[in-house]
């Protein structure tokens, strides 16, 4: 997770990389372990290396759009409404 600057993963010698989400921050408590809950999440669910980076990317960046560590979590329906409008 690089924040403002998008998202890496490295694999097998592979970077896979995607682009920042542009939201207004306004807390970022937690955001990285909501990215890396996403991630991980999306692995263990079957998703590859780089829809799971996808995924974890937009949840990292909703995650601080609220005040508080808990408050910008994302639910299921959220993240496929985001994932379908991300390229």
């Amino acid at each position: 997770m690089k924040g403002k600057h998008g998202a890496e993963a490295y694999y097998k010698g592979k970077v896979y990389k995607v682009d920042p989400i542009k939201v207004e921050e306004v807390d970022p408590t937690g955001a990285g372990d909501c990215f890396d809950a996403g991630f991980v999440t999306s692995i263990l669910q079957g998703y590859d290396i780089e829809r799971a980076l996808k995924r974890a990317n937009i949840i990292g960046a909703l995650s601080v759009t609220k005040r508080g560590p808990m408050e910008g979590v994302v639910d299921k329906n959220i993240l496929e409404k985001w994932e379908n409008t991300i390229k």
